[in-house]
């Protein structure tokens, strides 16, 4: 009897003990949003972070995607993204060697940056089809068709976006109440460029758009017919 009470004691133990080893992983596991945010912030592609972790671009692709890394890259990324330790850099080169550039990798594309600003309190800006210039491809729009930026004018959305802040935009991706927005408004005569605001998204009316801004607090509705699209808002970044 004594016997069975002990081996069922150490059986209860060593279960515990398991369970506990298990929570302490789910703790500290690295989602793939803190992956996302990790890039986002240093402005990584998934090959910067591939050479930074010591693993392949395909293999940062797949942790996007949601599958979880081996404990080594896990105790890498959890040492970056907790600030335990200054964020590696790639391996410098000896003086005076030969620098191999490597050739791009899938998912290395950039994002152009759309729109000019033409002043006011509002932030309008035109959508003329120029390009000002092309920066690194965000995490959250690989692989997204027709996916564009632009930089914030003016201070109506102040304090989500700041004036010069660079926002990512989805052009396919329906918008919801609460999502910040492009809306691009039909040009005034025939062949005019539209204009383009970055907005809250209210509503969609039977007649019209209902959008709002923060600075002054201010709601807007623009006639059905006289929108050319709204597109969301999924990331943005600001460098000072």
């Amino acid at each position: 009897m004594h016997a069975s009470y002990a081996q069922a004691h150490y059986l209860v133990k060593m279960h515990m003990r398991a369970f506990f080893m298990r929570m302490r992983m789910i703790v500290t596991m690295i989602t793939s949003d803190e992956i996302r945010a990790l890039m986002a912030a240093h402005s990584w592609t998934q090959s910067d972070l591939a050479g930074r972790v010591g693993v392949k671009q395909s293999t940062v692709s797949r942790w996007l995607g949601g599958q979880t890394p081996d404990p080594a890259a896990q105790a890498k990324l959890e040492a970056i993204v907790r600030g335990n330790i200054p964020i590696p850099a790639p391996p410098r080169p000896e003086p005076n060697a030969s620098v191999t550039i490597p050739p791009p990798t899938f998912g290395e594309k950039t994002l152009p940056i759309l729109g000019r600003a033409v002043g006011g309190e509002d932030g309008r800006f035109v959508f003329n089809g120029e390009v000002i210039e092309y920066v690194a491809m965000p995490p959250q729009l690989q692989g997204v068709p027709n996916a564009y930026g632009v930089f914030v004018s003016g201070t109506s959305m102040m304090p989500r976006f700041n004036p010069g802040e660079q926002v990512w935009v989805h052009p396919s991706r329906p918008p919801h109440a609460g999502n910040d927005v492009v809306v691009q408004l039909k040009g005034d005569g025939l062949g005019d460029p539209p204009d383009g605001f970055i907005k809250r998204f209210v509503a969609w009316t039977p007649q019209a758009l209902i959008v709002e801004q923060f600075n002054p607090p201010r709601r807007f509705e623009f006639d059905r017919d006289q929108v050319e699209s709204v597109h969301v808002v999924v990331g943005s970044i600001f460098t000072p």
